[in-house]
């Protein structure tokens, strides 16, 4: 399946949509915003927002992105069977991460830039960069995230077995796409992106209760009993 669409709003907002196999759109906002995102085996995206702002996200097999904010703020995840990324912000801080099963990290830098990383079964992270620029990606079965650049853009993916993701840029240009089984959710106000998904699989179950401790006065008891029994016996 083939689908594609383009819009124009406001100044230079446009966007191309592929859903299929290769699903991917085009946005540019303001004087430089724009984003590219591949939804199927390898989803991937690119923004650049306000003067720098720019990140790419490429998920499946590999799940990368980078992003420029400010003057020198970037950074890359890869995120699979090794995440990694390299942070920039500011003019000096930098950092890098190699991820296995459980890396977790949280920076806040700056007035207001800060990300929670968790990769594993659960990757999540949660930017807010500038003043109002925020997301969240959770990468496994599940992965979403919501970017709010400037005054009111925002977006929501939700990318693996069902991507969706919501844009509103400006003060007027909306649209929404679902791509894959499809599953759209609308954030309505920008308190639920704080939402942290704790759990995508509960792989550690526990069992508090594998013994009544009740019953050990009993199975106590009966094994007194039997031994007693056996003891007659044998004389």
């Amino acid at each position: 399946m083939l689908h594609t669409h383009i819009d124009t709003g406001g100044y230079a907002q446009s966007h191309i949509d592929t859903v299929g196999y290769s699903q991917s759109h085009v946005d540019t906002v303001g004087y430089s915003q724009s984003h590219v995102d591949t939804v199927g085996y390898s989803q991937s995206h690119v923004d650049t927002v306000g003067y720098s702002q720019s990140h790419v996200d490429t998920v499946g097999y590999s799940q990368s992105h980078v992003d420029t904010v400010g003057y020198a703020q970037s950074h890359v995840d890869t995120v699979g069977y090794a995440q990694s990324h390299v942070d920039t912000v500011g003019y000096a801080q930098s950092h890098v991460d190699t991820v296995g099963y459980a890396q977790s990290h949280v920076d806040t830098v700056g007035y207001a830039q800060s990300h929670v990383d968790t990769v594993g079964y659960a990757q999540s992270h949660v930017d807010t960069v500038g003043y109002a620029q925020s997301h969240v990606d959770t990468v496994g079965y599940a992965q979403s995230h919501v970017d709010t650049v400037g005054y009111s853009q925002s977006h929501v993916d939700t990318v693996g077995y069902s991507q969706s993701h919501v844009d509103t840029v400006g003060y007027s240009q909306s649209h929404v796409d679902t791509v894959g089984y499809s599953v759209t959710r609308r954030y309505s106000r920008l308190r639920s992106v704080t939402r942290r998904y704790s759990r995508l699989l509960s792989v550690t179950r526990r069992y508090s209760r594998l013994l009544n401790p009740s019953l050990f006065p009993q199975i106590h008891t009966s094994i007194g009993k039997l031994f007693f029994v056996i003891h007659n016996l044998r004389q």
